[in-house]
């Protein structure tokens, strides 16, 4: 994804006092800002189309990191663009419905979900890991953040390929749901 640093008016680099974007464009975007941009505040918002908008519609010198098309749709100047670190990275997102949607049997799937543990630990995480692994099921993803409930209290974002419905993940599946806290579904669908 390129990300561009966006005002509502040109202005020097050396004047922005604040840069709002998204927690992860700003990350994506850490050396530009760092080198360039090292006075400025930063400010989050929940989108980088969000920090455009607000860019768009104040007075202020600030600046917004966002797309292209972001800064076309409101009206504003690019500063600046190509400004991530890596030219390669990648922003995934996820739509949840809740309607299923049907599935193709010839595609391959990948499988969301999201499970929490009772009380941490030594092993906890293994426990989880091992019932796929059992299973030979194959995990795309595996991501720990803090559930914000108490101090070494985490929740598990994990993908993995196959659907929900297939033998080997609904059985890993249920062996979680018996094992664990939480465990929630947030679906299957086309890889790639």
């Amino acid at each position: 994804m390129r990300h561009c640093l966006i005002a509502h008016t040109a202005l020097p680099l050396d004047s922005v006092e604040k840069i709002i974007s998204h927690p992860h464009a700003h990350a994506q975007c850490r050396r530009f800002v760092r080198d360039r941009l090292s006075r400025a505040e930063t400010e989050a918002a929940n989108s980088t189309a969000e920090a455009v908008k607000i860019v768009s519609e104040s007075e202020e010198n600030w600046a917004a990191i966002g797309s292209r098309l972001a800064a076309e749709n409101y009206g504003c100047v690019i500063l600046s663009d190509n400004i991530e670190d890596h030219a390669d990275n990648q922003t995934r997102f996820v739509m949840l419905a809740t309607d299923e949607a049907p599935q193709d049997r010839d595609r391959p799937y990948k499988t969301s979900i999201v499970c929490a543990i009772a009380h941490d630990q030594p092993g906890s995480l293994l426990q989880i890991l091992q019932e796929f692994a059992d299973r030979d099921i194959n995990l795309t993803k595996l991501e720990s953040r803090p559930s914000k409930k108490g101090l070494g209290d985490y929740i598990f974002f994990i993908d993995m390929e196959g659907k929900k419905d297939d033998q080997a993940v609904a059985g890993a599946l249920e062996s979680l749901r018996r094992k664990l806290a939480s465990v929630k579904m947030l679906g299957s669908y086309p890889q790639g």
